[in-house]
């Protein structure tokens, strides 16, 4: 079995379905880069958050991000892109079934000096893609 978790996230950014290329899963495979181009909702993580992802002996692969946030989720924003602390960005979702799965537990915080939050996990049944992103307020890169 593998396993592989990236703790310490920099930024998420949830984005829609409609926005992704299509057959995303086979362009993994085949070790394509995804180019994904949407407007993002941007996530104000804190705290914890994770991404991890395995794959089994039968080769089920299956993936989790885990991040706080104030920010509430509103319907259409099911697939996410997650950037580690190398600047590495994955994509967590497809424009095909299965779709992520997200859990949102509301917190008031563990003590009084904590912020309340809501606390997100979201478990898909494949593992992240890596993808060329921008976000907002992120200058293009300039061709020379």
């Amino acid at each position: 079995m593998e396993q592989i978790s990236i703790p310490g996230l920099r930024r998420v950014a949830a984005i829609s379905f409609e926005a992704l290329p299509q057959d995303i899963r086979r362009m993994r495979i085949s070790g394509m880069t995804a180019h994904v181009a949407a407007v993002p909702l941007m996530m104000d993580i804190f705290g914890d958050s994770l991404i991890e992802w395995s794959i089994d002996a039968e080769q089920k692969r299956s993936c989790s991000l885990s991040f706080s946030s104030l920010r509430t989720l509103p319907n259409g924003f099911n697939a996410f892109i997650a950037e580690d602390r190398m600047g590495h960005r994955w994509l967590i979702g497809a424009a095909e079934p299965p779709f992520p799965k997200v859990t949102a537990n509301a917190s008031s915080g563990k003590d009084s000096s904590d912020k309340r939050a809501i606390d997100y996990k979201i478990e898909w049944e494949g593992t992240p893609i890596v993808c060329n992103f921008l976000f907002p307020n992120e200058p293009a890169m300039q061709l020379i």
